[in-house]
């Protein structure tokens, strides 16, 4: 509905500010800690300190631009929710009737979910439990501008690798907003995953918070969540159609298998024998034509692949 896109687009443009805010500040703090650390008499101590400053502040910021984006998809969300769901007992169609009730949870959960995750992620920075968040790698910044163009501004997605406190429970990588916990998953080894993963920032981007409740109902309702071609056999032919994680396993295959030639505007799609062209050229036009907007969207590149202010990994 225009009305959903447009609240979605305030709410993004809203949240990338805090989350900009927050990643400069992180930024400052490290590159401060750095500086001291070059100094002999002052020690590994004032590093460390304003290295753990700068991510409890990135999460704080975090938190703050995830609310606010919540608060406005559940405007968005129940409105349209409750229009369906209205249209639908008034024409007496069960299926627009699903849909409303559908975007009323995946709206409420989805945002609930999320501030309570952000919520437990600044936690565990006090906590000095997610000292090891990153930046993207020069390779991983590439891989993504391949994979997804312009939708997604790398400025704000960041990297926890290993284990981080209650998240290193599950051994499974997972997303929560703009934050990658890949664990023991390397992304030069595993790069599908990594493509995997970062179809969930794009998702939370451009869907906003509902799409991590929705994610979540596919791998609790259906024993084939991750298998796109299973989507297909459901009648659903086109990749907006299908659950959260069989779009993002669609991209990952797409990547796993064409590699550098994903960019190709000719480049062919075959999967067990049948030729799925069609519908990988329909993903990647509809991904990369949501261009990303914002603040972290204007931040340029400079040498060495980073933009101006942002931090190396490690």
């Amino acid at each position: 509905m225009p009305v959903q896109r447009a609240v979605n687009a305030v709410a993004e443009a809203a949240s990338d500010v805090l989350q900009s805010m927050g990643t400069a500040g992180r930024n400052g703090c490290h590159a401060a800690g750095a500086a001291l650390g070059r100094i002999p008499v002052a020690g590994p101590a004032p590093a460390f300190v304003l290295r753990w400053w700068g991510s409890v502040v990135s999460a704080a910021c975090d938190l703050v631009a995830t609310t606010v984006k919540a608060a406005l998809g559940l405007v968005a969300g129940a409105g349209c929710g409750a229009v369906r769901l209205a249209g639908g007992v008034v024409t007496r169609d069960a299926r627009l009737r699903a849909a409303g009730l559908a975007d009323l949870v995946a709206s409420v959960a989805g945002g609930v979910l999320l501030v309570l995750g952000k919520a437990l992620a600044l936690l565990q920075a006090i906590l000095f439990l997610q000292l090891r968040e990153r930046a993207l790698t020069d390779v991983e910044r590439d891989l993504l501008r391949k994979v997804y163009g312009d939708s997604i501004a790398p400025y704000t997605v960041r990297v926890v690798p290993g284990r981080a406190g209650l998240f290193g429970l599950s051994d499974r990588a997972f997303v929560l907003g703009d934050t990658i916990y890949l664990k023991a998953v390397d992304s030069a080894r595993r790069p599908e995953v990594f493509v995997h993963e970062c179809a969930h920032v794009w998702q939370y981007r451009h869907l906003g918070a509902r799409y991590a409740v929705e994610a979540l109902w596919a791998q609790w309702a259906l024993p084939d969540a991750y298998d796109w071609a299973a989507e297909l056999t459901r009648g659903r032919t086109r990749w907006t159609e299908f659950n959260r994680e069989a779009q993002a396993e669609l991209l990952a295959d797409l990547w796993h298998l064409a590699g550098d030639a994903f960019a190709t505007a000719d480049a062919g799609f075959t999967w067990d024998g049948i030729d799925r062209t069609a519908l990988a050229r329909e993903c990647v036009a509809h991904v990369r034509s949501a261009r990303a907007r914002g603040l972290s969207a204007r931040r340029r590149p400079v040498a060495g692949g980073r933009v101006a202010g942002d931090t190396p990994p490690g």
